[in-house]
């Protein structure tokens, strides 16, 4: 299920393939770290870097299924591709428990 990344980035990366939702859609992570998540969503919606977004992430191993909330502002948007990318930076490490 995930693949440890380091790149420039001061976090490292879980590749990993999550639900989540938000106000006006849903979409699935690309990857994840303790400050900052990249997903996919086919929303119709603008995003718009320095946009501010809530979302709920799914997170489901062993068996076990934690709903994860989360709060950032969107740093990268991807509008050429479908679906489209979309990179946020969280307000504060609300993964961390799940990247350490």
């Amino acid at each position: 299920m995930q693949t440890l990344q380091m790149d420039q980035r001061k976090e490292a990366r879980i590749s990993a393939a999550m639900p989540l939702y938000f106000k006006n859609g849903k979409g699935v992570t690309d990857d994840l770290a303790a400050t900052g998540v990249f997903f996919w969503t086919d929303c119709q919606d603008d995003f718009a870097v320095g946009d501010h977004i809530d979302f709920t992430m799914v997170v489901a191993e062993s068996g076990t299924t934690v709903l994860s909330e989360c709060s950032g502002e969107v740093v990268r948007v991807l509008e050429k591709h479908r679906p489209k990318g979309v990179a946020v930076k969280l307000f504060r490490p609300a993964l961390r428990r799940f990247v350490e």
